[in-house]
């Protein structure tokens, strides 16, 4: 007969039953929060609360009596000195469970179990040396404009400019030479006398026109 044993059976066997617990309890001790099935978030909250109260005592035996439901020596010194210091205030009620939507494909609520105090989150640490380059890069910028490389002479724009167009303005192009003159003389001469040509050809056939008219 089951008189006061109101634990879930979770569809498993006992030996089953015990592994999942202890697979629960030791991914919330990691990560302080986890994500899992409604049913199972109650069952592992209240595994849970039972092993914070017992080390609580902080004594030898806790330690063994932890290790017997746990089977896991690594998280035996953070539950001492980080976890359990937090619920100092606290009696009972060390795990919360949070639901949510129901899982794709069977339909089961869903539910978040974390522990109600988390770990304080630290803000992250600063390089010394990336605080130290970007204070000096600016200075080393500025020192660079200051500086100017010798032997170089570095004038500004609006008199570059001036001096570009008083060249513009007395440059005169050279003279041609003799043999280009000649070449010249020539082709302007052959332009004369192809005008003349056919002034000539247009007089005649006028006067042929007037002829005939006549």
């Amino acid at each position: 007969m089951r008189h006061r044993k109101n634990s879930r059976k979770l569809g498993r066997m006992s030996a089953h039953r015990k592994a999942t617990l202890k697979s629960l309890a030791i991914a919330l001790l990691v990560n302080e929060s986890i994500r899992t099935t409604k049913v199972k978030a109650k069952a592992a909250g209240s595994y849970i609360d039972r092993l914070i109260t017992i080390a609580k005592e902080n004594t030898p035996v806790a330690k063994r009596r932890i290790f017997s439901l746990i089977r896991n020596k690594e998280l035996i010194e953070p539950l001492f000195n980080e976890i359990v210091p937090r619920f100092k205030n606290r009696t009972s009620g060390y795990t919360r469970v949070i639901p949510l939507y129901p899982r794709r494909g069977d339909g089961s609520p869903m539910a978040i179990l974390e522990l109600v105090e988390k770990k304080p989150k630290s803000e992250p640490k600063k390089n010394k040396k990336e605080e130290t380059r970007k204070e000096s890069l600016p200075e080393k910028l500025k020192a660079r404009t200051k500086e100017k490389p010798k032997g170089i002479s570095v004038k500004p724009k609006n008199e570059t400019l001036k001096a570009e167009e008083k060249r513009e303005a007395h440059h005169v192009a050279p003279e041609p030479k003799a043999d280009v003159k000649e070449e010249i003389r020539k082709e302007k001469a052959k332009d004369e006398q192809k005008k003349i040509k056919q002034q000539g050809l247009f007089k005649n056939i006028r006067r042929y026109f007037r002829g005939k008219s006549s």
